[in-house]
């Protein structure tokens, strides 16, 4: 049976077409592959979208921190004791010289008893013993004056005798006139050897007098120190402030050193702001700070940048430079904006998610109808939490995505809708 040609002109003519279709379809194919592979579309209520602006913008360090006390006095114990009571409590206020707290040491007022003894006891032995040298230099006085006037009478016999033998006149042997003259001479000796005494015996009047003196002075020293020590045990504060801590409770004992209060000058109140590592790098004391206690903004300046880190936190002590808020008091929890600069005339944007200080960043750009984003390049300068310099990349008026990016890194445009 013959088969009709209609069917294979039929035949033919499909096959043309398939091959026909591929052609159009694999290159339309491709292309929407490649589309797909370097855009995604993103809807504009899920973005947030920045304006690039240029004018003047500050660039301020937020930080937490608290108030402090600019002098804040530890007390602690000089000497060992135990808690024996507490005179004032904590928030009370005190002046410079109101007992704090006392303390009892038993050992102390012993020590203090045997001085007191000891001390009497050589001020009556000092005092029998001066008696006794003085009773004998008096014996002494006597003794040198008895013997002053045996020479002064053997003497007058010498001269009225060698008078009488120079006339003539005298009645006395040789050998007698020589013994006269032999008894003066050792009258004058004698009487020499007295006043010899006399003095020495001064002399030792006043060396005894003065070890006795040393020896009770050195007594006396030791009760002023253990006196210093006793009253010492009233905890005095030594200014005018407010009570803050109290770290210990009656009956405790507490060794020398042992802190056992704080006093701290409420009109003197400092603001210490914790601010994190990477932010602190260009902080300087005289930069301007706004203190908000969350009731009142203070203005404040800068006064020390800690030289270390702790915690990945920089401490940096603030003065108020306008008087204190009525709640503040140590320990309040503020913020502080830190003035680091104020830039003029600059082009600057809303800060992008995970963007640097003068570092590069790809970003992506809105074009006029806000229909598609394209990933560019920005490099960026100063910044502050919010805002950041725009140094190359972006001009005013350009629209850029600043919301987390990281979920279209791999693609190179934004296809929005609305």
């Amino acid at each position: 049976m013959d088969i009709p040609r209609k069917d294979q002109r039929s035949s033919a003519t499909k096959y043309r077409f398939i091959i026909m279709g591929l052609i159009v379809a694999v290159p339309i194919g491709l292309v929407s592959l490649f589309t797909e592979r370097t855009e995604s579309r993103v809807e504009l209520g899920l973005l947030r979208v920045a304006t690039v602006e240029k004018g003047n913008f500050t660039i301020v360090v937020r930080a937490p921190g608290s108030l402090v006390p600019k002098e804040l006095r530890w007390l602690a114990a000089q000497v060992g004791g135990r808690v024996e009571k507490l005179q004032v409590m904590p928030g009370a206020n005190v002046e410079a010289g109101d007992i704090i707290l006392e303390l009892s040491n038993s050992e102390r007022l012993t020590q203090r008893e045997d001085l007191l003894w000891d001390l009497e006891e050589m001020q009556a032995q000092h005092q029998a013993e001066l008696m006794n040298l003085e009773s004998r230099v008096l014996d002494q006085q006597l003794a040198e004056l008895s013997a002053k006037n045996h020479f002064e009478s053997s003497q007058m016999t010498y001269l009225a005798q060698q008078k009488l033998r120079q006339s003539h006149l005298g009645s006395l042997s040789e050998i007698e006139f020589k013994t006269i003259k032999m008894q003066t001479t050792q009258s004058k000796q004698h009487w020499q050897i007295e006043k010899n005494r006399s003095i020495n015996l001064r002399k030792n009047l006043e060396a005894q007098s003065n070890v006795r003196q040393a020896q009770l002075k050195k007594i006396q020293k030791q009760l002023a120190r253990l006196n210093r020590l006793i009253d010492e045990l009233s905890i005095r504060s030594p200014l005018s402030g407010v009570l803050q801590d109290l770290a210990v409770e009656p009956g405790e004992d507490v060794l020398p050193g042992t802190k056992l209060a704080k006093i701290v000058q409420n009109h003197l109140l400092i603001a210490r702001i914790q601010v994190p590592e990477v932010q602190s790098h260009n902080i300087r004391p005289g930069q301007a700070v706004i203190i908000d206690t969350r009731q009142s903004k203070v203005a404040a300046t800068v006064t020390r940048v800690s030289p270390s880190v702790t915690e990945g936190s920089v401490a940096v002590d603030v003065e108020f430079t306008s008087e204190l808020p009525r709640e503040a008091k140590p320990e309040l929890s503020v913020n502080a904006e830190i003035t680091i600069a104020a830039l003029e005339n600059t082009v600057f944007v809303n800060r992008p998610a995970y963007s640097q200080n003068h570092r590069q960043m790809q970003i992506f750009k809105l074009d006029k109808n806000e229909k598609v984003a394209r990933k560019i390049s920005v490099a960026f300068g100063r910044g502050s939490a919010s805002l950041i310099e725009v140094e190359s990349g972006l001009a005013p008026g350009d629209k850029i995505i600043v919301s987390d990016q990281s979920a279209f890194e791999k693609f190179e445009r934004l296809a929005i809708d609305d």
